[in-house]
């Protein structure tokens, strides 16, 4: 029996869907993908369920994680749940969104849900940071891009009004793994300015 679905709901999906195919090229800096995300934590994945949505015929991933370091929307502890459209899922695929797995350790940037409930990491690979450890550094934070992107863009007015300082710049040098400690002071105070509308982001 083919499934039904409502106008509204398609258009939905195909506003998701380009969302994230335009987050897929666009360079997000740090500013930005503080913005964009509703949450934003250090967790680990305790476990993932996938199967087809009966309402939209999507292949939907609902991955559960359990809050380590809270960096914006969550608190530490918190058992938190989101789905999004499944890695190379049947029907409408999104190119560079991530899966992960049980027991997986990762720092994550989350849209806020959309209508459907689905929600993917700002920018997709952007918003994914992956433990590392380089030859005599502590361990640090790295996304696909080696954090090439989070000063994309900004001049040193803009790095100001968002609220990072010169000592700030120079620790986000691309290729260099970002401190947990670190990743937290800055995305709290970038969150701390842009509620209070002191940032204007081009």
């Amino acid at each position: 029996m083919a499934l039904k679905i409502g106008f509204s709901t398609v258009l939905s999906i195909l506003v998701l869907a380009s969302q994230a195919f335009g987050t897929s090229v666009r360079t997000l800096n740090l500013p930005e993908l503080v913005r964009g995300a509703d949450r934003v934590f250090y967790g680990t994945c305790l476990g993932v369920d996938t199967a087809r949505d009966a309402g939209t015929g999507l292949v939907i991933s609902q991955y559960r994680f359990q809050v380590h370091e809270a960096l914006k929307g969550v608190n530490v502890g918190e058992i938190i749940q989101f789905r999004q459209v499944a890695a190379g899922g049947v029907g409408i695929s999104i190119p560079g969104i991530p899966a992960y797995i049980k027991g997986q350790k990762i720092l994550l940037f989350l849209y806020p849900d959309s209508r459907l409930g689905l929600t993917s990491p700002v920018g997709l690979a952007q918003g994914t940071f992956q433990r590392s450890r380089p030859v005599g550094s502590s361990v640090g934070f790295k996304n696909p891009l080696n954090n090439s992107n989070l000063l994309a863009g900004l001049s040193s007015d803009d790095a100001a009004d968002a609220g990072l300082s010169e000592a700030d710049l120079a620790r986000l040098a691309p290729n260099e793994p970002i401190p947990l400690g670190f990743f937290r002071d800055l995305v709290i105070r970038v969150d701390e300015m842009q509620r209070r509308g002191e940032v204007s982001i081009r």
